[in-house]
């Protein structure tokens, strides 16, 4: 998208420093006379407010001068070696596989505080399943990340029919959970 005039935007880090373009990061804008906060919210305005810039709470890249390209939610986005990546391409690689009817990639941390990368999948009755579990790992294997893959029968979905990736990671949350318990 293009960048009305008299907004400003920039992509920034965690730490709401300023990333290069092409980077991913989270998108901050500012325009006159934005508010400063949110009314008798002070956890929403502390979360979204930071020195004068509004942070969306979406994910981009800079692409050019007044330009970004929106990648989702930033907390939709998933940690691939140490890079944020949308999982909607992800999902969409993996949907052009054998035996693959639907996908949902999400992100959750570990609880030695590293980042697991969980796909759900929802597979065609002929499919095999541990081809396409070797198939998975042996694509992000460059990207030296610790996968989940867990086959489910159906993916939740929001009202609209977009996939509730909240009520996805909930699941795999549960799943790492009922691991360490058991453990």
């Amino acid at each position: 998208g293009v960048i009305n005039p008299g907004a400003d935007l920039e992509i920034r880090d965690e730490h709401h420093q300023t990333v290069p373009d092409g980077t991913a990061g989270l998108i901050a804008v500012r325009t006159p006379g934005m508010i400063e906060g949110y009314y008798k919210n002070d956890e929403e305005t502390r979360k979204r407010f930071h020195n004068g810039w509004f942070y969306t709470g979406d994910a981009g890249i800079k692409i050019g001068p007044r330009k970004v390209k929106l990648l989702g939610r930033a907390d939709d986005m998933v940690i691939m070696g140490g890079v944020k990546e949308s999982p909607l391409p992800l999902e969409d690689t993996l949907r052009t596989g054998a035996g693959i009817k639907d996908a949902a990639v999400v992100g959750i941390k570990a609880s030695d505080g590293g980042d697991l990368v969980c796909v759900a999948l929802v597979l065609t009755d002929d499919a095999n399943v541990e081809a396409i579990r070797a198939s998975i790992h042996q694509l992000w294997a460059v990207y030296k990340v610790r996968v989940i893959i867990a086959v489910v029968d159906d993916l939740a979905r929001t009202e609209n029919g977009k996939v509730s990736r909240a009520k996805v990671r909930d699941f795999f949350r549960e799943q790492v959970e009922a691991e360490v318990a058991a453990s």
